[in-house]
C-alpha cells in the first residue's frame, strides 16, 4: 500500500487530495467500501485481500484482464439474494452516487460551542439563487504543500499553458488561504478541467474540484412546525417580508394562511413556520414605519409606531419522528432542511405531539 491513495488504491495522490470513487479492498470494485461490501467475506488475509484489490484496479486503468497466473484466489461469488418482504411504507430511493451521512437535527448541538440563539434563518433570495447558478461553472483550486504567495496570475498562467484557457474566459476570486475560486464562461473549459483535476507547473502540484455549496456547511433540520397568529400589524403593512423581518431568526416562515394571503380578513396575520425552539419566537414586537415625505438630514426621521402581539396558536413537535422523507442530501425546492408538504413528515415512522397554546386577542 506505500505510495498509493488509501480511498481508490492508485498512485500520484493521498486520500485527502482524492476526487475518484472508492474502491472496495474486499472485492476490488468501485462505489463503495468494504464495510458495505455485499460479498461475503473471503478466507484469504486481509494482505492478499488488499494486493487482490491494487491487482485489479492496476489491470482496470490498463484495459486489461487480471492475469490468470495470478497466485490470489478470486472472491467466492455472492449468494442469491433472499426475498425480502416491502414494507407497508418504504423509503424512497435517492438516485445519488455517494450517500452522505445522516442529516442531525438543531436540536442536536453539531457544535459544543454553538447555542441555538446564535441561529440566524436567511431566506433564500433570487440574487443568491443567480449567484449559486453561477457557481455551478466555478472550481476551487489549492496548492499542495505549505505555499501561501501564489498570485491569480499564476493560476491563469497554468490554464493557458495547460488547456490552451484564455484569461478573458475565466475569472480568479480569493476565497479562503491557498485557495482560489475560478469561475468559468464556458462549460467545456470547466469540463476539460475536470476531467484531470491535477496539474503541476513549475514544481506546484495543484488540486482542481468543484464548488459545492455543501462543502461547508452541516446538515440540519428544524424539529417544530408552528402556526402563528400576529394581532395589531396595519393594513398598509401587510406584507411577508415586513413579518419575515419582525420575527427574525426565530423561525423560517412557510406560508400564510389563505385569508391572510388574499388579505379578506385584515383582523390578524395568520401564518405556519419552522423553528428550532419555539420558546425563542417574540411575543410582542414594536413595528417602526417611516412617515412618507422627504427627510431633512438635520432633523431625526419621523416614525409611526404600532404594538404587535404574536400568539402561539399551534405547536407540531417532530422530535420524535424517525427519520422524515425530507431529510435528503440535497433540496431542490430551495429550502433545505424544509418539507415542501406536510405529508412529508407524515410519512415518517414514531408519533408527532401536537399542542395548543392558550391565547386570547389583546392579552400579551
Amino acid at each position: 500500500m506505500e505510495g498509493l491513495c488509501f480511498r481508490c488504491l492508485r498512485e500520484g495522490h493521498f486520500q485527502r487530495d482524492c476526487t475518484n470513487d472508492i474502491v472496495c479492498i474486499r472485492c476490488g470494485l468501485e462505489g463503495h467500501g468494504s464495510r458495505g461490501c455485499k460479498r461475503p467475506r473471503s478466507p484469504s488475509s486481509e494482505v492478499e485481500l488488499r494486493r487482490l484489490a491494487i491487482a485489479m484496479v492496476a489491470c482496470r486503468l490498463a484495459g486489461g484482464q487480471p492475469r490468470e497466473d495470478s497466485a490470489l484466489p478470486p472472491p467466492p461469488p455472492p449468494p442469491p439474494p433472499a426475498p425480502v418482504a416491502a414494507p407497508a411504507n418504504p423509503w424512497p430511493r435517492l438516485a445519488v452516487p455517494r450517500p452522505l451521512p445522516t442529516a442531525p437535527r438543531l436540536a442536536l448541538l453539531l457544535d459544543t460551542a454553538m447555542d441555538l440563539a446564535d441561529l440566524c434563518v436567511v431566506r433564500r433570495s433570487h440574487a443568491m439563487e443567480d449567484l449559486e447558478r453561477r457557481l455551478h461553472q466555478a472550481m476551487v483550486v489549492y496548492a499542495a504543500g505549505a505555499r501561501r504567495d501564489l498570485p491569480p496570475e499564476f493560476f491563469l498562467e497554468v490554464l493557458s499553458v495547460k488547456e490552451g484557457i484564455s484569461s478573458e474566459f475565466v475569472s480568479i476570486h480569493h476565497y479562503r488561504p491557498k485557495y482560489y475560486i475560478i469561475v468559468f464562461a464556458r462549460r467545456e473549459h470547466r469540463n476539460r478541467v475536470s476531467e484531470m483535476p491535477v496539474f503541476e507547473h513549475r514544481g506546484v502540484r495543484l488540486f482542481f474540484r468543484p464548488w459545492n455549496r455543501q462543502s461547508q456547511a452541516v446538515h440540519a433540520a428544524f424539529q417544530f412546525r408552528v402556526k402563528l397568529v400576529l394581532e395589531g400589524i396595519p393594513p398598509h403593512a401587510w406584507e411577508r417580508n415586513i413579518v419575515e423581518s419582525m420575527l427574525g431568526s426565530s423561525c423560517l416562515v412557510d406560508a400564510l394562511e389563505p385569508e391572510t394571503s388574499s388579505r379578506s380578513d385584515l383582523s390578524a396575520f395568520k401564518l405556519s413556520a419552522w423553528t428550532a425552539q419555539p420558546a425563542d419566537i417574540p411575543s410582542i414586537r414594536w413595528l417602526a414605519i417611516p412617515e412618507p415625505g422627504l427627510q431633512s438630514p438635520w432633523t431625526e426621521p419621523s416614525l409611526l409606531q404600532y404594538k404587535v402581539l404574536m400568539h402561539l396558536d399551534e405547536v407540531r413537535d417532530y422530535r420524535g419522528v424517525d427519520e422524515p422523507l425530507f431529510l435528503r442530501e440535497s433540496s431542490d425546492s430551495g429550502q433545505s432542511g424544509v418539507p415542501e408538504h406536510d405529508d412529508d413528515m407524515d410519512r415518517g415512522g414514531g408519533s408527532i405531539a401536537l399542542s395548543r397554546p392558550a391565547w386570547q386577542f389583546g392579552v400579551h
